[in-house]
């Protein structure tokens, strides 16, 4: 994959893969498997683990995570936020991913969904002040004539389709948004910008093997990048 187009705009971002499925009972007898596997990958990212029932999770810091990897018998995820690059984080959830297939070749030939979720804060290339990104992005997503007579001074625009949720909006320290998205919402060196929210997904998906199953998530990733891309055309 090339690199991140986006990458000079980026104040903060979180990135997310996550893998659904049937309940997993290979899960129950494989908890050592999973921490001998992948422990050695990526343990220098997050070298603290715990196995809590039936799931295995790593993490940098569980009060506070930066780097969390999650295996359940009925999801995995990897959660990496502000990774040093967006190549980074692409790399380590595809080789997250090849290692779920190692440790259960015959559980993930069919996932019930598969998504990757980039949560970012990104600088306005012109604006000089948070009310300068609302209007910007109601001028591209709202309708000028708003049928009502209130003034409005924030805005969320959500855009759907099959495959992918998309939320844009203009973003200012201290938003409830940002204390919910990332587990460190501080900004630095940037007081205002646009917040994206971008969910690309599938379900039902079948794969012959790891290899088919990684395809997928780079499909999807790719996909997404795409989506931000245009979505922010002529802001960033």
């Amino acid at each position: 994959m090339a690199g991140d187009p986006l990458k000079e705009a980026r104040a903060k971002a979180k990135y997310v893969l996550e893998v659904r499925y049937e309940p997993l009972m290979q899960a129950f007898d494989r908890r050592g498997a999973v921490l001998e596997k992948l422990f050695p990958l990526f343990g220098t990212k997050a070298k603290h683990w715990r196995v809590q029932n039936v799931a295995v999770a790593f993490a940098d810091d569980f009060d506070r995570p930066m780097r969390l990897l999650e295996v359940g018998h009925l999801s995995s995820r990897i959660l990496y936020e502000d990774p040093g690059t967006y190549q980074e984080f692409i790399d380590d959830s595809l080789r997250f991913i090849g290692a779920l297939g190692e440790l259960f070749p015959q559980g993930l030939l069919k996932v019930n969904r598969i998504g990757f979720r980039a949560m970012t804060v990104l600088k306005h290339k012109t604006a000089s002040s948070f009310e300068e990104v609302f209007r910007d992005i109601r001028k591209r997503f709202l309708s000028e004539n708003l049928p009502l007579s209130l003034t409005f001074t924030d805005c969320s625009v959500i855009l759907e389709q099959e495959h992918c949720r998309i939320l844009v909006g203009p973003v200012q320290k201290g938003e409830n948004w940002l204390e919910t998205a990332f587990t460190r919402p501080e900004l630095k060196d940037l007081s205002f910008g646009i917040a994206l929210d971008v969910d690309s997904f599938n379900h039902e998906v079948e794969s012959a093997d790891s290899r088919a199953l990684i395809e997928i998530a780079r499909t999807l990733q790719q996909f997404s990048l795409t989506a931000e891309q245009e979505t922010l055309r002529g802001m960033v």
